[in-house]
């Protein structure tokens, strides 16, 4: 239509952004994503791999939470007999209004599976925003999962605005949309 209204300009205005989100996503993952192997395991992490923690402080984290975490490199943010949630970086995207929250997760069971936010548990500042991200984790691998935080839906205009983000990771049998093999809640400060 010639005055830019109508279904057409909808889908070339959502085509336009699907690429620009895959372009941010293609230059964060494929510059901070680097090939690893860990005693015969091979995944992807990203940056340098977390520290290594004596067996009795691993042993009194394991399956729980760890509330309010501070939001540095290679902080452990839920380390069970299923996954291990690290934190990896948290970046601005200047062209979208969009920011970047980069979670390594560990699969440690034996099945392949998708890695998201359950719906309705995403939040930045204590306010609901619309999940958007994830990534597919081989078993027995790792992989970086990367979450679009809207700064519009959070009320902010940077990514130095963001105090807090919350959400309840799913990780769901890859293939279906309801065998959830393993859950892990997340809560972040900054």
């Amino acid at each position: 239509m010639a005055n830019g209204s109508g279904k057409g300009c909808l889908a070339n205005v959502l085509i336009a952004l699907l690429v620009i989100v895959c372009g941010v996503g293609v230059f964060f993952f494929g510059a901070n994503v680097e090939k690893a192997t860990n005693g015969g395991v091979t995944g992807l992490v990203s940056g340098d791999a977390p520290a290594a923690q004596p067996s009795d402080q691993a042993a009194e984290q394991a399956a729980e939470p760890q509330d309010g975490a501070q939001g540095q490199e290679g902080q452990v943010l839920y380390d069970g007999d299923d996954m291990k949630v690290t934190f990896g970086s948290l970046e601005n995207v200047d062209v979208s209004g969009m920011s970047i929250l980069s979670l390594v997760v560990e699969n440690k069971t034996g099945q392949d599976v998708n890695c998201i936010a359950e719906q309705g548990t995403l939040a930045v500042n204590d306010f609901d925003i619309d999940s958007v991200g994830g990534a597919e984790i081989q078993a027995g691998k790792s992989a970086v999962a990367q979450f679009m935080l809207s700064q519009k839906q959070a009320n902010i205009s940077s990514t130095d605005e963001i105090k807090s983000v919350s959400m309840n990771l799913e990780f769901v049998v890859l293939g279906s949309s309801v065998d959830v093999v393993a859950e892990a809640p997340i809560s972040l400060t900054f």
